[in-house]
């Protein structure tokens, strides 16, 4: 098979298992509309850094090994070249890594030509730079460039596909959440043949305009960005009301597209800033008494409520104990470190998971290593081994769990003083829910 590395495969499914373990779900629809067996470009959207490359490649790891562009800073070290260059990375230049360096890019474009004319497959991310806020933004034409570049050396008969991704995150900058990744419907390049042939300037903006297009069904998107933050708060207030935290995650996705729809839809009928005073004041009340939006709605939590996640509390207590050292350097640690020294957040969770991961693999070795040394039969290493990962995956639960429990206490004292914030940010909240349910 051209191009196929075994330890390409070895670190693939090596990351593909700590992800699982460092989201609390991940998924991917569409995956039967993979053309495994053509040349292929990814297209996906691009909010947190490394994180999107791995939940792009993860999913078909093992049927399609696909290579993609960086950002060349990632290649300075040249150890860490090495690791990336395994990995089926190669770099891309920017006018910021020196204008006498762009002419570099023609190594990268002729290693794509290579890959695609090898019938392999290549990660672009069309928006060129990640960023935090929620959109699809406008597309570069180095994808567009790459891919009519690559069937015109085959007379348009390459047969490659441009495939639109959407990659959302329950919270881009958080551990622990819920991934949903989305194949939209491959893009064949033969329909704009007599375009590019025409004027190549036409077809690649035509491409841009239709995988832009493309791509918005699949993530969620916000289009207004005059009330972007507006709109990102009462989404949260209109999740909370609609599937809950363990329903299907295409059904929480739909439920948030239309969401957005109608929001978006009250705000173009009404374009004052009336909504963005209220919102404000929402905000500045959510922070101050430090309760999340599904909190909010209901009364106060009754005694068998707070009985049932007590005693998941208790129960879950000797996990965390037990397994502790372990979640510390594998998480914590990391977790606090990418918080404190990295300034851009859609960088900290792919910090958070790449020392996690090390420090976890690392951690384990070594305690087996021991073990294998002091137990006999040797078999037990491994029941062992395997009772600490369930223990460990019981610890971070019990993390989730006193958090919840907090918060519950801290709602039941507020609501039972008839704290005066709490009421208004209810009150405030309820009117933001009328005006735009109608």
């Amino acid at each position: 098979m051209k191009g196929y590395s075994i330890l390409y495969l070895i670190y693939g499914y090596w990351i593909k298992i700590g992800m699982l373990f460092f989201h609390r779900r991940f998924k991917m629809e569409g995956k039967k509309r993979f053309p495994w067996k053509s040349p292929l470009i990814m297209a996906p959207n691009h909010q947190n850094a490394f994180m999107d490359a791995l939940c792009a490649t993860l999913p078909v790891v093992e049927r399609k090994q696909l290579s993609f562009m960086v950002r060349q800073d990632a290649f300075n070290n040249k150890i860490g070249a090495m690791f990336l260059r395994t990995m089926k990375l190669f770099p891309a230049y920017r006018m910021r890594d020196g204008i006498e360096n762009l002419a570099k890019n023609k190594d990268s474009f002729d290693h794509c030509m290579k890959l695609l004319s090898n019938n392999e497959g290549i990660i672009i991310f069309p928006e060129a730079n990640h960023a935090v806020p929620r959109s699809i933004r406008p597309l570069k034409k180095g994808l567009m460039r790459i891919a009519f570049q690559a069937e015109a050396q085959h007379d348009f008969n390459l047969g490659l596909k441009v495939i639109p991704l959407g990659i959302n995150y329950s919270d881009p900058h958080e551990a622990g959440g819920d991934v949903l990744v989305i194949l939209g419907d491959p893009i064949d390049l033969k329909p704009y043949r007599e375009l590019f042939e025409e004027n190549p300037a036409k077809a690649h903006n035509a491409l841009r305009a239709d995988l832009s297009e493309a791509m918005k069904p699949l993530a969620i998107h916000i289009e207004n960005k005059a009330f972007y933050d507006e709109i990102e708060v009462i989404l949260k207030i209109m999740e909370s009301e609609g599937p809950g935290r363990h329903s299907k995650l295409i059904d929480q996705f739909n439920y948030s597209k239309a969401c957005i729809v109608k929001i978006e839809s009250w705000i173009d009928q009404n374009p004052d800033n009336s909504l963005k005073e209220l919102v404000a004041e929402y905000s500045k009340l959510q922070k101050k008494v430090n309760l999340r939006d599904w909190m909010l709605s209901g009364p106060k939590f009754n005694f068998w409520q707070m009985l049932r996640w007590a005693s998941v509390f208790v129960l879950f207590l000797p996990c965390f104990i037990v397994s502790f050292p372990l979640g510390y350097f594998s998480f914590n640690f990391p977790y606090k470190f990418a918080q404190k020294k990295i300034k851009d957040p859609g960088f900290r969770s792919s910090i958070t998971f790449g020392l996690g991961l090390v420090s976890y693999t690392v951690i384990l070795l070594i305690l087996m290593i021991v073990l294998l040394i002091v137990l006999k039969p040797w078999y037990l290493t491994f029941v062992v081994i395997s009772l600490l990962l369930v223990i460990n995956n019981l610890g971070i639960g019990f993390l989730r769990v006193r958090n919840r429990l907090v918060a519950m206490f801290r709602y039941n004292r507020l609501f039972g003083k008839n704290d005066k914030d709490l009421l208004r940010l209810r009150a405030i909240r309820e009117e933001i829910l009328k005006l735009i349910n109608g």
